[in-house]
């Protein structure tokens, strides 16, 4: 395409073209990927071309992987709910233990409870990047392949 129109390959790149985009897509039906490559080129500058070559991956999940996905990811978040609860629950008796004994609490139980509570919001936010990328991976795909 060139200014709205279909033009022919001899005449794709010339001395007036500025920038080129190359869109090359994989399918695998076999296992659900596409994979979609895009190469810009500008042609612009006075010495050399400026290339950009980009790589996209796009599994396709739906019906019952999707389905299984989800409740995994489910099973996972509530893990976690019930590990937010212990940390609460366990920070609430370390601070009684160190008010009863007059000093600090012991480093370990800090170190144990800074370090589950790292892992419980690292989890988290995994799950709540992930997730709607999962269920968007089929419409993404067709609005890649459908602008083509």
């Amino acid at each position: 395409w060139r200014n709205g129109r279909l033009t022919d390959t001899v005449d794709f790149v010339d001395v007036l073209t500025e920038n080129v985009e190359v869109v090359f897509v994989f399918f695998t039906p076999t296992f659900g990927i596409t994979s979609v490559m895009t190469v810009l080129a500008d042609f612009s500058g006075s010495l050399a071309a400026n290339v950009d070559v980009q790589l996209a991956h796009y599994e396709i999940i739906e019906g019952e992987s999707l389905g299984l996905y989800m409740f995994a990811q489910i099973v996972v978040l509530a893990s976690i709910g019930f590990m937010i609860m212990d940390i609460v629950l366990g920070c609430r008796e370390t601070i009684k233990e160190a008010r009863c004994n007059g000093g600090w609490p012991d480093a370990s139980r800090i170190f144990k409870t800074f370090t589950d509570s790292a892992i419980a919001v690292m989890v988290i936010v995994f799950i709540a990047y992930r997730i709607p990328s999962k269920r968007s991976s089929a419409g993404e795909t067709d609005r890649i392949l459908g602008a083509l």
